[in-house]
């Protein structure tokens, strides 16, 4: 039995080496082919351009309240019966414009009466002077004496008198019967009447009639802090120069559509609030604005300044902030931190590059590129290929791969 064992072990010892030394020429045939090359996709197309550089300036955001610059109370200056009310409601009127007609009747009379007594003063005036004319020839030939002339002479005086008082107390009456037209004493917006007709006015006192609003140009006040009026918004105190703009609608929708000039600061600084009350005078051709509103006054700092602008459409946002994809000269992608500021017209102010101690560089040179359309495709040190934005549309990224042969997969299965 021992003989037959050892037989078997020598024979199984046989097929074990040969086996092995079939797998061994196996891989070393199979290492002697070149294995299949995963292909290579080109970098990807992407848009850029250069940042703008355009006059700007720093603008500043207050709550204001607009004002009327003239409110004139319409009153009835004479006594009588409210005859007549001509105007409408809110009608828009110009000064001068008839607004209410008290009853004349009386008063026509009164300046009838007087006219009549300045006629016959004017008569005694005429008598006087003639009978002085002749009583002063008369003394040349020493007809009268001269205490006769002097006579004429102070009734002529005392006649002449009394036509200036009837003249006067004429145009007293003219005066009082044109006071019975209530005419507007500003242009403006005039509020509904606030006595009817038939009603009696002036009688102890001079009857509010209505109100007339003066609305263009209209007044917009506001507070500005103290550290800005001592910093960024200090040339506002050149009082006419400085030019702001007012706007309505809500928060996310205010439109800036009227522009105004500062015409006053107060010379003082209130001290709860540490705020100075500013004072500015906006068109207002339209009305829209009335008397009351609140509305967002939007004042610039300075004068134009020169900022850098980037597409808005290249600011990408991650935890550490805003940031874009600057390509540099060798095409490879650098991810740039930026500090946003103003929109303007679908761009965005960013500010200027710096490049600090730690060798950490923000903000993008006016002489760089940054990518405007294709960002999903680049990232941080990748390689791109730029065209000018408008030049030609990169494609959109690929997201499919071709999965890689594994060297003769065929031959395996065969």
């Amino acid at each position: 039995m021992s003989v037959i064992s050892a037989v078997r072990n020598f024979t199984t010892g046989i097929i074990v080496l040969v086996t092995l030394g079939v797998v061994v020429a196996t891989i070393v045939y199979l290492g002697k082919k070149p294995p299949v090359k995963v292909p290579e996709f080109p970098p990807p197309v992407v848009s850029v351009t250069s940042p703008e550089r355009r006059d700007i300036c720093d603008l500043f955001y207050f709550t204001g309240r607009t004002e009327a610059i003239e409110i004139a109370d319409v009153r009835a200056r004479v006594e009588g019966f409210l005859q007549e009310v001509v105007y409408e409601d809110g009608a828009r009127v110009r000064k001068g414009e008839t607004l209410f007609v008290i009853d004349p009747a009386e008063y026509k009379a009164r300046r009838d009466a007087l006219s009549a007594k300045v006629l016959s003063a004017r008569a005694l005036l005429a008598r006087s002077e003639v009978d002085l004319e002749r009583v002063e020839k008369a003394i040349l030939s020493d007809a009268v004496s001269r205490e006769e002339v002097t006579q004429r002479k102070a009734n002529r005086d005392i006649a002449a008198a009394a036509l200036k008082a009837e003249e006067a107390a004429l145009a007293q009456a003219e005066l009082q019967l044109g006071y019975t037209t209530v005419t507007a004493p500003i242009d403006g917006i005039v509020n509904r009447n606030l006595v009817d007709v038939g009603s009696l006015v002036g009688a102890q006192e001079k009857t509010l009639l209505a109100t007339v609003t003066r609305m263009d140009p209209m007044y917009v006040y506001f507070n500005l802090g103290e550290d800005l009026l001592l910093g960024p918004l200090q040339e506002i105190r050149q009082i006419g120069k400085t030019t702001f703009h007012v706007g309505t609608g809500s928060e996310k929708e205010v439109q800036y559509t009227y522009e105004g000039k500062i015409d006053y600061i107060d010379s003082k600084v209130d001290p709860g609030t540490g705020t100075v009350m500013v004072r500015g005078k906006v068109n207002n051709p339209s009305g829209v604005l009335l008397p009351g509103m609140f509305v967002r006054v939007r004042v610039p700092a300075g004068e134009n300044c020169v900022r850098t602008l980037v597409d808005e459409r290249a600011i990408r946002r991650d935890l550490n902030g805003s940031y874009i994809l600057v390509v540099r000269n060798d095409n490879v992608v650098e991810q740039r931190y930026v500090t946003l500021g103003l929109q303007v017209e679908g761009m965005r102010q960013v500010a200027d590059y710096h490049k600090a101690e730690n060798g950490l560089i923000t903000g993008v040179l006016p002489s760089e590129k940054y990518i405007v359309l294709g960002v999903l495709s680049a990232r941080p040190g990748m390689t791109v290929t730029p065209v000018e934005l408008g030049t030609l549309a990169p494609a959109a990224p690929t997201t499919q791969t071709q999965p890689a042969t594994v060297p003769n997969a065929s031959e395996s299965k065969k």
